[in-house]
């Protein structure tokens, strides 16, 4: 929204008051504009016309950056990066729809349940353009599937030089007091859980924590801790490709079925950039917006370079088994091994 400096900006966190604000000061100089007539030409023209594009998103800051600037140099447009956590996108976007006030021009998020309410009460249009015509990624009428963030089990190839091929083979002796695993402080780590077990039985989570391992708040931290030579082994970890490539003696692998965060997105009902954000959701979905967004993950799509399989070969999270009695009661479990 600054007019003095045509660049990407990328906002961690504001405030929704600050958010306001901003989008009442910078309404008066942005005309109304509505979705092009015509078919998917116009509104390309009509996009660039409106020269910028907002997106909300919890995805990764530098894959989302990657986007932005694949996006800027196919067309021109300046796209505005807002990333966040989910509870914190979630309130700008309803106080967003209730004020009239809107900044957002897409929103992508990982829990489904959430964007399926949003979808309900009218927050988003039904996505056009080329890739939506190719590829079967909708979920109901209005929000569609990007990318699955997959999160797996990893080692120090220092302290365990052998390979691990499964999550099975971290109950091995070396790795007693040397592995990481997250705290399932949300439903999230409680459908990881769940998974595991799954996959290696109900008593794996006894034969985990048997292993007398050491707790981590999520996946970056036993990232680090890994690559450090803190711990030898965890899970629930991306695919520690970054890290390897900066020198750290690090390996990963996956089950047959991968564990992953799908992210599904959404185009705002009365975006200020409605051609725009046609644009954006439908280039999200080309191999050139595969190939920045769903580095390291799973793409909609086979064969990207860089991306670990497509959304068919990983197991999405089961919100139907995540009731609140559920994951209460999962914690209590977990912490009756665990601590």
């Amino acid at each position: 929204m600054n007019n003095t400096h045509r660049l990407r900006r990328s906002i961690a966190a504001l405030s929704v008051l600050s958010l306001l604000g901003l989008a009442a000061a910078c309404g008066s100089d942005e005309p109304d504009s509505t979705l092009a007539e015509g078919g998917w030409d116009s509104i390309v023209e009509a996009a660039k016309k409106e020269g910028s594009v907002t997106v909300y998103s919890s995805q990764g800051q530098t894959q989302l950056d990657d986007f932005a600037a694949a996006f800027e140099k196919e067309y021109g447009i300046e796209v505005e990066v807002v990333r966040g956590i989910d509870p914190e996108l979630q309130p700008k976007i309803e106080a967003e729809k209730q004020t009239g006030k809107t900044v957002a021009d897409v929103y992508v998020s990982s829990l489904r349940p959430a964007q399926e309410t949003f979808a309900d009460q009218d927050y988003y249009v039904a996505p056009q353009g080329p890739a939506f015509e190719e590829l079967d990624v909708m979920q109901g009428d209005e929000i569609f599937d990007i990318d699955a963030t997959v999160l797996t089990f990893a080692w120090n190839t220092d302290l365990f030089p052998g390979k691990v091929e499964s999550y099975a083979d971290l109950l091995d002796p070396a790795f007693k007091g040397k592995l990481g695993v997250p705290e399932p402080t949300s439903a999230t780590f409680v459908d990881y859980y769940n998974y595991l077990t799954g996959i290696h039985g109900e008593d794996f989570l006894e034969k985990l924590a048997a292993q007398d391992p050491q707790i981590y708040p999520g996946a970056l931290p036993a990232a680090e801790a890994l690559s450090s030579g803190e711990i030898a082994g965890a899970i629930f970890v991306e695919p520690q490709v970054d890290q390897q490539e900066a020198g750290a003696p690090v390996d990963f692998g996956f089950e047959d079925e991968k564990w992953a965060a799908v992210f599904y997105g959404g185009i705002i009902a009365d975006a200020p950039h409605p051609n725009a954000a046609q644009l954006l959701a439908d280039f999200m979905l080309t191999e050139a917006g595969q190939e920045a967004i769903a580095r390291k993950a799973a793409s909609v799509r086979p064969d990207v370079p860089g991306t670990f399989g497509t959304l068919d070969s990983v197991r999405r999270i089961d919100y139907e088994a995540l009731t609140p009695e559920a994951v209460t009661d999962f914690q209590n479990k977990w912490n009756k091994l665990f601590r």
